[in-house]
């Protein structure tokens, strides 16, 4: 018997509902012509670096970084402590859309969440209601349903030790 999947709260469709919308309306990489900036002050072997990572807030940071001293310092692998990584292991995950950071979606829906209108709110939360009521309803229903197959294995115990 598969336990019954668990109710969402108002705040849960709501994030759906406005992560679908946000990441739907940002492009793939916004400051990629950023680097168009004017460059007069800095080296014509310098290439530019464009940081993102969603750029929702307006953090894009440019940075230059000089051919030259790119390759001047050498990185040590560093020494990994703990258990290694299994045979599925994939590495760590980025975004799935690649054009904003799980944080700032967080920071800028909770944002878009606490000013919300009551009217606006109450959408969501008749949904969470909604959901509540069929999760009790099937959990009244997977309870049974336990207690069914506990009972089944009680008779045939007692049938058995007889």
């Amino acid at each position: 018997v598969k336990k019954p999947k668990r109710n969402l709260s108002a705040y849960n469709f709501f994030f759906k509902d406005a992560r679908a919308r946000l990441v739907g309306s940002l492009p793939s990489h916004s400051c990629v012509s950023a680097c168009s900036v004017s460059t007069s002050n800095i080296d014509h072997n310098s290439t530019c670096v464009a940081d993102c990572r969603g750029d929702l807030f307006g953090k894009c940071q440019l940075s230059f970084q000089s051919e030259a001293s790119a390759f001047d310092v050498k990185k040590l692998p560093r020494k990994r402590r703990g258990r290694p990584p299994g045979p599925n292991y994939k590495g760590p995950r980025s975004a799935p859309h690649k054009k904003i950071s799980f944080e700032e979606l967080g920071k800028a829906i909770g944002m878009e969440w606490k000013s919300l209108s009551r009217e606006s709110r109450y959408i969501y939360e008749t949904k969470a209601n909604r959901d509540k009521k069929r999760f009790k309803d099937e959990m009244n229903i997977y309870n049974l349903k336990i207690k069914e197959q506990r009972a089944g294995h009680e008779m045939v115990k007692s049938t058995v030790s007889l």
